[in-house]
């Protein structure tokens, strides 16, 4: 990364911890994914079609668990996501973002998901 990419990504992060960004209060999934080090430019689109899969293959959607959506988010966009019992909050972090801002459906969800 160059010089002005390095500040302008540091910039974004000093934005996202004034913000108070952490899994309560989802300040951006790009800045979380590229934390990850996915740094596909279609990722997030990815992300939003493997939830939406993951919504619409669920007999009850009070069933789905954390790691149905690792699973999905390992498959769909990258291998960066945790399946590992107890270390779920990135994607436990994008959930929220998605049903906070794309996905309203997803919100009653994830809040079961979080608790």
């Amino acid at each position: 990364m160059n010089d002005d990419l390095s500040m302008i990504y540091d910039i974004l992060n000093e934005i996202a911890l004034y913000l108070k960004d952490d899994t309560d209060n989802p300040v951006s999934m790009s800045l979380v994914l590229h934390n990850y080090g996915i740094h596909d430019g279609v990722a997030k689109g990815k992300v939003i079609l493997a939830a939406a899969k993951v919504l619409n293959s669920a007999e009850n959607t009070a069933d789905l668990t954390l790691m149905d959506f690792q699973r999905a988010f390992n498959a769909e966009v990258s291998n960066k996501f945790s399946i590992e019992p107890g270390e779920g909050q990135d994607v436990l972090y994008i959930l929220k973002w998605l049903s906070l801002h794309q996905m309203p459906d997803l919100y009653p969800i994830v809040m079961n998901l979080a608790d």
